[in-house]
């Protein structure tokens, strides 16, 4: 995968994220696809 298919993965995955916490917050399941999100973010930044 590229580092730009890993930079819309990690906004996708953030993007999720935000909705679970703002709007569904019973599904914990939305909060959870932040595991995935910070590690994109931190290796797609350099």
């Amino acid at each position: 995968m590229t580092s730009f298919g890993l930079k819309i993965l990690a906004i996708i995955t953030m993007f999720i994220d935000h909705i679970g916490f703002g709007i569904f917050k019973e599904y914990a399941i939305l909060r959870q696809i932040r595991k995935i999100c910070l590690p994109d973010f931190c290796f797609s930044s350099r």
